[in-house]
């Protein structure tokens, strides 16, 4: 604001949550799914600011209980730009953003009963989800089976069979584990948004339970690993199905059917550390930092580093300063590594592996000793196997003209 400009003393404030968290707090606006990590005099003004104390009064009690000067206009100013307190004439506005935020919304909302979960998550819960682990893992030790077979991908026939139901298969799998996340994040009274997203390239089925940013620090841990958790229940389950299947007689095909699950369920687990992109252990990370968003602030601090590094020809300055350089450095690094060495992996190994298909299929289809069935079997496999990487592409670079015009705009 200029200084001829009006300022009001008086604001309207959505329903914000609160967490104090050391000398920092995250405020959050549930309904919008927005949170912020800020120093802890801010949960003072906000906490004012929705009691309707004037500006004036709000600076004369910061002035009496904080020995340093504390910029409010400042801070004024950054909660009516990210959207967390209106003008009282403006009100509307909010109502508006909810509103039009409604209307964009393509995810499906799911409101479980916070009773129910807590059925589910319960000490009986607990005891009927170790017993099919503990069984898994006395098979394990004590019979043959071997549900960890790192072959077991490679098929040699029936591509496109195996290729539907290794699909079929993950999209229990993946129900499962958000499932997971879905009925944790409910016993806590925070409901869930579920939609297809994506991380890079890949389609993923996801639950979005930001509303965690509302609960107090240490709560959010378990909403936030009950998707793993259930990706072990899974593991158990299929160990457990293999093992029953090596007794009932010779089942090749269907035994490494369930090997395979099992490689693609421990994949994903391992995908999950990949802190560069935004997967549970991720927020697990920015949880345990209080830096809810870390991963759109390491973009901001790259491009101003690049914007430094290359004087003013790449990247744009940040208009901001940053809520913790230490961490937003390292983990800048991280992120940066991250995506230049999964890009690095779809120009030489994904890309390179399709093609290669594509050779086997025109292989295949040249060779007259090979069947008819076998050569359609690898074409409906390669075509499937494709479509789903340029759809995952197609999303991923979608996400970055999105976001970049989105930056125009700001």
């Amino acid at each position: 604001m200029s200084n001829g400009e009006h300022k009001p003393s008086h604001f309207f404030v959505p329903p914000l949550s609160i967490q104090r968290e050391g000398e920092n707090c995250i405020i959050g606006d549930k309904a919008l799914d927005e949170f912020y990590s800020f120093p802890i005099e801010a949960a003072l003004i906000v906490e004012e600011l929705q009691q309707g104390t004037s500006i004036q009064d709000i600076q004369d009690i910061l002035n009496s209980k904080y020995e340093d000067d504390i910029d409010l206009n400042d801070f004024i100013e950054l909660l009516q730009e990210i959207g967390f307190i209106y003008p009282v004439d403006q009100a509307h506005l909010y109502h508006e953003k909810l509103n039009q935020n409604a209307d964009n919304e393509k995810r499906l909302s799911i409101e479980v009963s916070p009773k129910f979960a807590r059925k589910i998550v319960s000490p009986v819960g607990a005891l009927l989800y170790g017993i099919p682990i503990a069984f898994a893992c006395y098979l394990f030790f004590s019979t043959p089976v071997q549900p960890f077979n790192l072959t077991a991908l490679h098929f040699t026939e029936n591509f496109t069979v195996t290729l539907f139901a290794l699909l079929g298969l993950y999209l229990i799998a993946t129900l499962f584990h958000e499932t997971g996340h879905v009925l944790a994040a409910a016993s806590q009274g925070v409901s869930a948004k579920l939609g297809i997203g994506n991380r890079l390239w890949s389609i993923v089925l996801e639950a979005d339970i930001s509303g965690l940013m509302s609960l107090p620090k240490s709560a959010r841990y378990f909403p936030l690993f009950a998707g793993m958790m259930m990706d072990i229940l899974t593991i158990s389950l299929a160990t457990i199905t293999l093992h029953f299947l090596l007794t009932a007689g010779s089942f090749p095909y269907l035994e490494q059917l369930i090997q395979a699950f099992i490689l693609q369920i421990l994949f994903t687990m391992s995908w999950q550390f990949n802190i560069f992109l935004r997967t549970d252990v991720y927020y697990a990370f920015s949880n345990y930092f209080d830096y809810p968003n870390l991963d759109e602030e390491a973009r901001i601090y790259l491009k101003d580093k690049f914007h430094i590094c290359t004087f003013g020809l790449v990247g744009k300055p940040a208009k901001t300063s940053f809520y913790n350089k230490n961490v937003l450095a390292y983990f800048s690094l991280i992120w940066l590594f991250g995506r230049v060495i999964a890009v690095f992996f779809l120009i030489f190994v994904v890309i390179p592996t399709v093609y290669r298909y594509f050779e086997d299929i025109y292989t295949a289809f040249a060779a007259k000793e090979v069947s008819q069935s076998t050569t359609l079997d690898l074409i409906l496999f390669g075509s499937i196997s494709t479509l789903i990487l340029v759809a995952g592409l197609v999303m991923w670079m979608r996400e970055r003209i999105k976001r970049h015009q989105k930056e125009l705009e700001s």
